[in-house]
């Protein structure tokens, strides 16, 4: 579920009269307007209802009207969760095995969606998989329809992510939340820890964007703080020595994350580095980190991530990794 960013600037010559540019004043469908506003109010959890007419009379500009001046002022993590629940409910009713399907659509999710033919998938995901399909109960066709609203046939080598990010996101949150935080973890929880895992190795990109996306949408969630708290102790301040740094460096996971001040003196935010115009990660910070990401293990993808989002930082290091 996505919600409509309405700015205010002033739209092109070919927008100027798309129902989306609101450049005139919307006039009329009061009583139209009235029982939007009644629905929209109702107590049930989970609503549809259909907007329709010939084309042109409005019904797009009505919609808009309503959620630009209602349904912005509503609650996204609350909106998202009602929808994840509704989920939830209907993975109870069709016989989803939350043993083994649920840590497959965390990979999956994680790695926006996998390819069960290739052969780089790790080992553990193939298991994994393998569970899946021959898990008791419902075919693995039905299940993984109700999972992902894309059946797994023997022709369907794609396993879909939740989609879409703001639901998939919000689903990865909730499951990983203890995973992220430095806590003793129950079996299931260590499962979903070691899921994570696997998911940077495989895809660090894309679990990079993941954490990306939860911070802008989801910037209050649990999961979320305590990440960010790990990346910022022991992180590498800048300017080093400033009693309030400009930014603080760290690597996880051969990602290489920048905390930027959020409100100065009180608090941060995070999020992955890349450049940005003149905006690099120092050179002696970027070889403290690569000298972090190799003693950790992972400085092959600490290199793959730098190539790729920060080149000219990469093309100016010349650390030698000793853990190969």
């Amino acid at each position: 579920m996505e919600v409509l960013s309405i700015g205010k600037r002033k739209p092109s010559i070919p927008r100027r009269f798309q129902f989306l540019s609101r450049t005139t004043e919307m006039l009329g469908r009061e009583e139209e307007k009235a029982q939007l506003w009644k629905f929209l109010d109702r107590d049930e959890k989970f609503l549809w209802w259909g907007i329709v007419g010939e084309g042109g009379v409005g019904k797009s500009r009505l919609a808009l009207q309503r959620g630009a001046k209602d349904v912005l002022s509503w609650n996204k993590e609350d909106l998202v969760r009602e929808v994840l629940d509704h989920e939830r409910d209907l993975w109870q009713v069709d016989g989803v095995n939350e043993q083994t399907d649920i840590p497959l659509l965390i990979f999956s999710t994680l790695c926006g969606g996998i390819d069960t033919t290739d052969t780089n998938l790790p080992t553990e995901v193939k298991e994994m998989l393998h569970s899946a399909i021959g898990a008791s109960g419902r075919s693995w066709e039905e299940r993984s329809l109700c999972l992902t609203g894309h059946a797994m046939t023997g022709k369907q080598s794609r396993f879909y992510p939740m989609e879409p990010n703001l639901l998939g996101d919000l689903f990865l949150l909730e499951e990983m939340q203890p995973a992220v935080a430095t806590v003793e973890l129950d079996p299931r929880l260590k499962k979903h820890t070691k899921i994570l895992e696997i998911a940077w190795g495989y895809k660090p990109s894309e679990v990079a964007n993941f954490f990306f996306r939860s911070a802008r949408d989801f910037p209050d969630h649990p999961a979320i703080w305590s990440l960010a708290e790990a990346l910022l102790h022991g992180g590498i301040p800048w300017p080093s020595g400033a009693a309030v740094p400009e930014a603080i460096y760290n690597v996880y996971k051969g990602v290489v994350y920048r905390a930027s001040v959020t409100v100065q003196g009180k608090s941060y935010h995070g999020f992955p580095e890349c450049e940005q115009g003149d905006r690099q990660v120092p050179d002696t910070v970027l070889e403290e980190l690569a000298r972090r990401a190799d003693a950790s293990g992972d400085f092959p993808r600490f290199k793959k991530w730098t190539r790729r989002h920060l080149p000219k930082g990469w093309d100016r290091l010349h650390y030698q990794p000793h853990n190969r």
